[in-house]
């Protein structure tokens, strides 16, 4: 290694023709478009019990995992024998590693993790089924991050708790910043003779968590009031709620300088009742997005579908427009459920968005439940990029898992929930769930070919946020059993290719030697070590970025050593 480092510095500075070649540069998803994958960690709960159902809700956010399991029983907590519990797991140099199991500080707790939202250092827990009395009005439990542990601050609830006029409180949940949403689907303070349903806004202010309004729905043509508050969503001063309708609506939400105010009702032309319009809903910026799954034994068959509509100020739809209507790569509606179920989680970040399909098709053709990345292009469109399975999915398991069933994302963390999988004895619905970490950042300088007929890729995945010691690296196609080592820059320089050496070093002065990641590939060529950057005096701030470089050994024929792509990372 000081002899590799040596003949770095003994080519810098010289003019070397011909190298100034045009470095492609690879994006995640160009490099992976329709990639099938399986998952980087699976996740159980620590009960193991019949119908646990671990995984029925998923919450993702800066290196933290929240894994909600409505069914299990409460070690510590309420009396109720299914109170439920969230688990907490936190991204490290191991991977994701569990630290925390939340319990309700309720004595009614019956279905606790129900509904998670996670935004920041606050995360939101529905229990719909809390009891007031004997009836089963719902509560939301605020929890805040504090020194590295997850507090419980505060209990929300709705107007009208324990009256016959208040059900259903925390049904759904979300949370951006300093607002917070709930839902209410059977609240009926309309006097309409059915539940018209309602959606709770909280913001945060000086002493805690005050309400702040609460939307009723508003009469359209189509409507039907009842459900309104069933699936919530907030971004900013836009919220929006899905609402019955024959199909069912979509309602957007404006904060103006009158507090809020009605915006627009979505629907997508053509849908039909079976499709379920809004049954999951999602809100980022200037997009949104509608699931529609299907009803499961509806007859014909049809497959479950994402409406996307983007903000642009006119429109059909008080400045919404539908922009594009997407289907899972493998979608099927063939067997008992006749619907693949596309659409009945999501989540969107950003350009990207993840779509659950509980009764997905695997490549071995069971509905074991599927999931989908999509990513939005420089063309404006919503291009799938991966899909999600199993390990045990496309080996031929039968069970009906649920995958699916919830999606998170943040940054290029994937958290898929399974709660009808099996358990870590084998328990038929104890549930799972799956976290995928996505390549980071953007692969530049290609590497070159080696001796197995093909250049190695190095990629780098985890959470490139300041603070959390968790990225690592991953090659593949590299000589079998050969010695590999990281390098780090904060530039590109002038390709050179050193003395001894087949591949071209891209990294620009200072490079940092990262040793402790010297290690050997596998006999098929795959290498990982975590990068622990604070061992070798790199502690990345918001904005940093570092680029990395993998040099490996290998004899073709002779001797000699090669590097792999480049892969450049920004924290945040």
């Amino acid at each position: 290694m000081q002899r590799l480092h040596r003949m770095i510095q003994s080519f810098r500075g010289r003019s070397i023709p011909n190298l100034l070649v045009a470095c492609a540069v690879l994006t995640p998803a160009l490099m992976a478009q329709s990639t099938k994958t399986t998952e980087t960690q699976r996740f159980v709960g620590q009960n193991d019990e019949f119908q646990d159902f671990y995984g029925r809700t998923a919450a993702v956010s800066d290196g933290w995992l929240f894994i909600g399991a409505p069914n299990e029983p409460a070690p510590c907590g309420p009396p109720d024998p299914r109170a439920g519990v969230v688990y907490v797991y936190r991204r490290g140099l191991g991977g994701w590693a569990h630290v925390q199991t939340l319990e309700s500080p309720s004595v009614t707790a019956h279905s606790f993790g129900d509904e998670l939202a996670v935004s920041g250092d606050i995360l939101v827990v529905g229990d719909f089924l809390d009891s007031w009395a004997v009836l089963k009005s719902g509560k939301v439990l605020v929890f805040e991050l504090v020194d590295g542990r997850w507090i419980f601050r505060q209990e929300l609830v709705g107007r009208s708790p324990g009256l016959p006029d208040g059900f259903g409180f925390g049904s759904s949940v979300a949370v951006d910043g300093d607002r917070i949403a709930v839902g209410e689907p059977g609240e009926d303070s309309l006097g309409l003779g059915y539940d018209n349903g309602a959606v709770h806004v909280f913001d945060r202010g000086p002493t805690g968590w005050d309400r702040t309004a609460c939307l009723l729905p508003v009469d359209r043509p189509g409507m039907h009031a009842g459900g309104f508050g069933a699936r919530v969503a907030v971004s900013g001063d836009q919220l929006l709620s899905q609402v019955g309708g024959s199909p069912k609506q979509v309602q957007v939400f404006e904060l103006g300088p009158q507090g809020w105010e009605y915006a627009a009702t979505l629907v997508r032309p053509g849908g039909s009742p079976h499709d379920h319009f809004g049954d999951a809903t999602a809100i980022d910026g200037d997009w949104i997005a509608i699931g529609e799954p299907a009803i499961a034994l509806v007859f014909p068959p049809r497959l479950g579908k994402v409406a996307m509509f983007e903000h642009t100020g006119s429109g059909p739809f008080g400045g919404w427009e539908l922009r594009q209507t997407l289907y899972a790569s493998n979608g099927s509606s063939s067997g008992f459920y006749q619907t693949d179920s596309f659409g009945y989680s999501l989540d969107l970040q950003g350009r990207r968005l993840v779509v659950g399909a509980r009764y997905g098709f695997s490549g071995a053709g069971h509905p074991h439940g599927q999931a989908y990345h999509f990513e939005l292009g420089t063309n404006g469109k919503w291009t799938e990029t991966w899909r999600f399975s199993t390990k045990a999915a496309e080996s031929g398991q039968t069970q009906e898992a649920g995958m699916g069933w919830d999606v998170a994302v943040s940054d290029s963390v994937v958290l898929v929930g399974a709660p009808t999988d099996y358990g870590r004895s084998g328990t038929v619905s104890a549930g799972s769930a799956y976290v995928h970490e996505l390549p980071l950042g953007t692969s530049d300088c290609p590497g070159a070919s080696n001796s197995t007929g093909g250049g190695a890729t190095l990629t780098v995945t985890g959470v490139a946020k300041a603070g959390v010691n968790g990225v690592t690296a991953r090659a593949e196609d590299l000589p079998r059993q050969a010695f590999a080592f990281v390098l780090a820059a904060q530039s590109n320089g002038i390709p050179v290719m050193p003395p001894g050496s087949q591949g071209w070093l891209c990294l620009g002065d200072p490079i940092r030697r990262l040793g402790h990641t010297l290690s050997q590939a596998t006999p098929t060529g795959s290498w990982t070590a975590p990068l622990d950057l604070p061992q070798v005096g790199i502690d990345p701030q918001p904005g940093d970025t570092w680029i990395f470089q993998l040099w490996y050994r290998d004899a073709n024929p002779h001797p000699t050593s090669n590097l792999t792509n480049t892969v450049r990372v920004t924290w945040h």
